[in-house]
C-alpha cells in the first residue's frame, strides 16, 4: 500500500496543552497548510482567507469560486482544547468545499507510530481520505476526533483523489535575491552597547542588499535605551522614510520594515521559512511570491505583502 500523501504541521507540544493562548501564529499557520491541501483543486479561487484573529474570534472566509462563506469561531469554547478546535475548523472547510474533491474529504491526522507523546502530538498531519479509509482506518495515522465527525459529510463512492502538488525547493523555483539562512530563534544585535549600532547597520544591510539596486538608507545615530534595549533606525528612500524601534525580536519584521518604502516598486522584501527550523529572506516580484506561497514557503505574516499596496 504506498504511503498516505499527506502535509505536515509541525507546532510543539505547548500549544496543544496551552491553546487558545497561541492563537496568534497557530490559526494562520493552519490555514496556511489547509491552503497548501486545497491546492490539488487545481482552483486558485477555492481557498480560505483570514478576515479576523484577534484573543476572542477566528473569522475566516471559504471561497468557492464566486461563493463566499463566513464562519466565525470562538476561542472561549477551546480552552485547552485545541484537537477539538481543528476538528471543528476542518469540519467547517469540508461541509461547504467537500463537493469539490471527488468524493474524498479533509482529514486531520496524528501519527500512530512515533518515539515518544511529544513528537505524537507535536505534529499535525492534513490529508484526503474516502469515506472507506474513515471506516477502517489509515494505515500509520491516527484521525484526530471521533470518525462521526466526519462520516456524515462523506459521499459513499470516491473518485481519484486529489494530488497535492509536490513542493519544489527553493532553487527549483528560481529564488534569486536571497540572504543568508538564518535559524529560526536569531535575534538583532540591539542593546546596549557602544559597538552596538556598528553590528545593527551591518546586519540591516546584509538583508537589504539582497536587492543588487537597492535605494534604502539608514540614520541610525544613537546608541540602544539602556532600559527598553530598543534602537531608534530611520530608513529613507527617495520621497518615503520610516521611523522604526527595533529589539532584538524585529528580525523577522524587517522585510515588512522596508516594504514601506517600496510603495512604488514592483518588488517586495519576503521572509521565506524553506523548513520548520530556518528563514531566509527573498526580494522577489509577485508571479514568484505567488510560487512560494503555493508551495507553502511564506511566513505567515508576509502572506499578503502584494494586497497592501
Amino acid at each position: 500500500m504506498p504511503e498516505k500523501q499527506a502535509i505536515r504541521f509541525f507546532h510543539g507540544d505547548a500549544v496543544k496543552k496551552e491553546f487558545p493562548d497561541h492563537h496568534e501564529w497557530f490559526v494562520p499557520e493552519l490555514i496556511k497548510h489547509l491552503n497548501s491541501l486545497l491546492a490539488a483543486i487545481n482552483d486558485p479561487v477555492c481557498r480560505i482567507v483570514l478576515k479576523n484573529n484577534n484573543e476572542h474570534l477566528l473569522e475566516m472566509e471559504i471561497s468557492d469560486g464566486p461563493i463566499r462563506h463566513t464562519e466565525s469561531i470562538l476561542y472561549d469554547n477551546y480552552i485547552d482544547r485545541l484537537d477539538n478546535f481543528i476538528v471543528d475548523v476542518i469540519k467547517t472547510v469540508n461541509a461547504h468545499l467537500i463537493h469539490r474533491f471527488n468524493g474524498y474529504g479533509i482529514v486531520p491526522l496524528r501519527s500512530a507510530a512515533a518515539p515518544n507523546e511529544s513528537f505524537i502530538i507535536s505534529n499535525l498531519y492534513l490529508a484526503y481520505a474516502s469515506r472507506r479509509e474513515l471506516l477502517h482506518g489509515i494505515q500509520g495515522y491516527s484521525l484526530l476526533g471521533d470518525v462521526d465527525n466526519y462520516l456524515f459529510l462523506f459521499p459513499e463512492e470516491a473518485k481519484e483523489i486529489p494530488q497535492i502538488p509536490v513542493r519544489l525547493t527553493l532553487e527549483e523555483l528560481n529564488l534569486q535575491y536571497q540572504s543568508d539562512l538564518y535559524d529560526g530563534r536569531h535575534y538583532l544585535p540591539v542593546y546596549a552597547d557602544k559597538e552596538a549600532p556598528q553590528w545593527l547597520r551591518e546586519e540591516l544591510e546584509k538583508v537589504l542588499n539582497i536587492n543588487p539596486g537597492n535605494t534604502i538608507q539608514l540614520d541610525i545615530n544613537s546608541p540602544a535605551d539602556p532600559v527598553s534595549n530598543r534602537m531608534k533606525v530611520v530608513f529613507n528612500s527617495g520621497r518615503f522614510q520610516t521611523v522604526e524601534h527595533l529589539d532584538k525580536w524585529n528580525f523577522y519584521e524587517l522585510g515588512m520594515m522596508f516594504n514601506k518604502l517600496l510603495k512604488d516598486r514592483e518588488e517586495k522584501y519576503c521572509l521565506l521559512r524553506p523548513d520548520d527550523d530556518n528563514f531566509i529572506y527573498a526580494y522577489c516580484d509577485k508571479t514568484q511570491f505567488e510560487l512560494f506561497k503555493k508551495y507553502d514557503y511564506v511566513e505567515v505574516h508576509y502572506l499578503h505583502i502584494f494586497d497592501e499596496g
